[in-house]
């Protein structure tokens, strides 16, 4: 596959990704597990490296969307 083409496939899945997560109200889009963990990383450090951020960024947005722990949802 031209690079050209992965990277507007990749950009495109990310999009979409970050749209549904957007959506959701309660849990994110599962990505099931036929995604390695290395292939998860590959992605995630070239997505960082794109937008210059190091791994104390990732901290900083890791936390911020992270799902709330189960048991405080409103109601509960």
């Amino acid at each position: 596959m031209p690079p050209g083409d992965l990277a507007a496939l990749v950009t495109c899945a990310v999009k979409l990704y970050a749209a549904a997560v957007e959506e959701a109200e309660s849990e994110y889009p599962v990505i099931d597990a036929t995604v390695s963990t290395t292939e998860a990383m590959v992605v995630a450090c070239a997505l960082m490296r794109a937008h210059g951020l190091n791994p104390f960024d990732l901290a900083l947005w890791f936390s911020r969307t992270a799902p709330a722990p189960r048991g405080n949802e409103p109601g509960a």
